[in-house]
């Protein structure tokens, strides 16, 4: 179950990767954002 098929794209993976902790980044700064804004509201 080796995959031959795609060789020269071997750095799909690491582009994945990077893609999923680019998004958890974006996410938990978002989250963040938010949370200071609701606290900022509150006084």
């Amino acid at each position: 179950m080796a995959p031959q098929r795609h060789g020269p794209h071997q750095g799909a993976q690491a582009m994945s990767i990077l893609d999923g902790v680019s998004l958890v980044l974006a996410t938990g700064l978002f989250i963040y954002l938010l949370v200071a804004l609701l606290r900022a509201e509150r006084g």
